[in-house]
């Protein structure tokens, strides 16, 4: 297929595809870096449980449907800069007569800063998936300057209470997380301790810490933590006469493979898809969601970028792109090898991976957010491609 011929003024290549030849192109499986799961043989005595979706949002036409792909990825505009993906700068405007109107579900915060004082900073982390295949080990704790930090807001992420059982284990109780993650990672925590004794720390829930309570985080980190089980937090600073205003938000409403704020007949045994796509991962520890989708994203045609979410919420779409993260993380190169493998929701009970292939949650989504360009644009920003989007959620 030859490129289409070029606007003026333009340096960007594009090629005529389906929408079919294109999802398969940036969807290529990468290479597998272990062994393939396994499915382990179940009692005889094990029942399935019977789940059931009504998805008749189905159209396949959108196969055939014509798109120009562009031949180079896109690129953020500071991914030629060190450490692009991993380290932002936040710049700010003062705008003293704006008003605003805060996000519902926040939590605000009132902080006056001393003047001369040396404690200005403010630091976020999150995404240390403690408890995973992928935490942090290192004691990146040591690295926070107590004289010049005033407050660390803990941005959700920080502990993975997913990626802890494989298909053939039933999952386990909270409490059993909870000792797995304080044993794998004690030191990491014991430093986090001592650092809430000298500056003020937040901890706000993730798509993949959602489980924890007040007391589960109070057991881990102590009692010197903030909880704040709000989705946003606002930290509204006051320095001499100069205010700044601090929005925080893990993103975790707007994740479309973990968000659990769904009926329950909208979730698979209580559980989103992204639950059932760690224990999968449990297979292959180098498995990334961010690694196999960003082509999608750096890719995106023109035509699909107005209605993103609706297009691939379609169910020949959906199903392919969950087909694909499933054999990336079970590690299965054959889709066949999939359609008999049980996944254990409780003792003696199993689902088969045939539900979670089917399950719509992408559409659930979208009926529960209700603005798909929020949905896209923030998928972007967590792909390494930071669109501005929260302007359309906080006016």
């Amino acid at each position: 297929m030859q490129p289409t011929k070029k606007a003026a003024g333009s340096k960007q290549k594009t090629q005529s595809l389906t929408v079919k030849q294109w999802f398969d192109q940036a969807l290529a499986l990468p290479p597998t870096t272990g062994e393939p799961y396994v499915q382990q043989a179940l009692p005889d005595h094990y029942i399935q449980q019977q789940v059931s979706f009504s998805n008749e949002n189905i159209d396949a036409s959108v196969w055939d449907r014509k798109v120009d792909v562009k031949t180079e990825p896109e690129q953020s505009k500071n991914s030629k800069k060190k450490g692009a993906d991993d380290e932002i700068a936040w710049h700010y405007r003062k705008q003293p007569n704006r008003k605003y109107s805060e996000p519902e579900d926040t939590l605000t915060v009132e902080i006056e800063l001393e003047s001369g004082s040396k404690k200005k900073h403010v630091l976020a982390v999150g995404g240390l998936y403690l408890g995973s295949c992928s935490a942090v080990t290192s004691d990146i704790w040591a690295q926070v300057d107590t004289e010049t930090t005033h407050t660390l807001v803990l941005l959700g992420n920080v502990f993975d209470t997913m990626c802890i059982d494989a298909f053939h284990q039933a999952p386990s109780d909270i409490t059993k997380i909870e000792e797995l993650i304080s044993s794998q990672s004690e030191g990491v925590l014991s430093s986090l301790r001592k650092l809430a004794e000298e500056i003020k720390i937040y901890y706000m829930l993730g798509s993949t810490d959602s489980e924890l309570t007040r007391v589960a985080i109070e057991r881990l980190l102590g009692d010197k933590i903030t909880f704040v089980p709000q989705n946003h937090l606002i930290l509204s600073l006051k320095l001499g006469t100069e205010p700044y205003r601090l929005l925080f938000t893990s993103g975790r409403q707007w994740d479309f493979l973990n968000h659990t704020d769904l009926p329950a007949d909208q979730l698979v045994v209580g559980k989103p898809v992204g639950f059932y796509l760690a224990r999968a991962s449990t297979a292959n520890p180098n498995f990334s969601v961010t690694s196999l989708i960003r082509p999608i994203a750096s890719s995106l045609p023109d035509q699909l970028t107005k209605d993103f979410l609706q297009q691939i919420s379609k169910r020949p779409l959906q199903d392919k792109l969950t087909e694909r993260m499933l054999m990336s993380a079970l590690q299965i190169g054959n889709p066949e090898k999939m359609v008999e493998m049980k996944c254990l929701v409780d003792q003696g009970k199993y689902i088969t991976l045939q539900t979670i292939l089917e399950y719509p949650y992408i559409k659930y989504l979208i009926a529960k957010v209700r603005f798909d360009n929020v949905c896209y644009f923030q998928d972007k920003r967590q792909l390494g491609l930071f669109w501005p989007c929260m302007s359309n959620a906080w006016t």
